[in-house]
């Protein structure tokens, strides 16, 4: 029985990778739809619309063709990543549905977790809610390893769902399909948990490797935002000391 669960915690037990990236979120950031807002700590709002006009404290500020590229890869290039880094959230809660799918279904009981998966559908909401707002998505200020404290904190929550109760329904569950099929047998039943086990732990391997491939893809793009918003600053003279994402 204990060896399913350090598994399951070992899925959940993922971080925002940005701050192995070494990048530090100075501004809160709101986005939507191509649309981004910057909320400075002085108290001053930069706006970047979906057809890459900028204002500065609601106020248009002009600028020139190559003026405008720079802000519009900025602005691509910003909202690109949000939009992965929300993905890498979903899929993480989609794939752990799915891992406890995969383990009610070895048991022969679809329904054993219902009430856990609502747990953990709560919790993910509440993730969401945090960082995605009325479409909005939000990056609040702050370094990214602060934000990846932050997650841990949402991580530790969702550990807590997996207590004892969780265990004792996984072994009464087993414990009713073999009294149904062939009655108790303690040997069958640690072999069945070894060979659940062990499918388990490929699953999460490869999702494992699929988010080292995420974050390193991340990385790569955190670091590209900051050549990027370099360049509008140096560009536009109305933002020099603008400044959201930095090493």
């Amino acid at each position: 029985m204990k060896l399913i669960f350090p598994l399951l915690l070992s899925l959940i037990a993922f971080s925002a990778s940005a701050s192995q990236c070494e990048v530090s979120v100075k501004n809160d950031v709101q986005a939507n739809d191509g649309w981004l807002m910057f909320h400075l700590n002085d108290g001053r709002d930069v706006e970047i619309d979906d057809h890459d006009h900028v204002y500065l404290q609601g106020k248009p500020i002009e600028l020139t063709p190559s003026q405008t590229d720079a802000v519009k890869q900025y602005r691509n290039k910003v909202n690109e990543h949000l939009q992965v880094v929300k993905q890498y959230a979903q899929e993480n809660a989609q794939f752990l549905n799915s891992l406890i799918d995969d383990i009610s279904a070895s048991l022969g009981d679809p329904k054993a977790f219902d009430g856990l998966k609502t747990d953990l559908n709560n919790f993910w909401r509440d993730v969401t809610n945090k960082y995605f707002s009325d479409g909005d998505v939000m990056l609040p200020a702050g370094s990214m390893d602060s934000l990846s404290q932050q997650w841990q904190q949402h991580v530790s929550k969702a550990k807590a769902l997996f207590n004892q109760e969780f265990l004792d329904q996984v072994w009464d569950a087993l414990s009713v399909k073999f009294k149904q099929e062939k009655g108790i047998n303690l040997t069958e039943m640690g072999e069945m948990l070894l060979e659940l086990e062990s499918r388990i732990s490929e699953r999460l391997d490869s999702h494992s490797n699929r988010m080292d491939f995420q974050e390193n893809n991340m990385c790569e793009s955190l670091n590209d935002i900051v050549k990027k918003e370099t360049d509008i600053r140096e560009q536009i003279p109305e933002l020099h000391d603008y400044r959201v994402f930095s090493r």
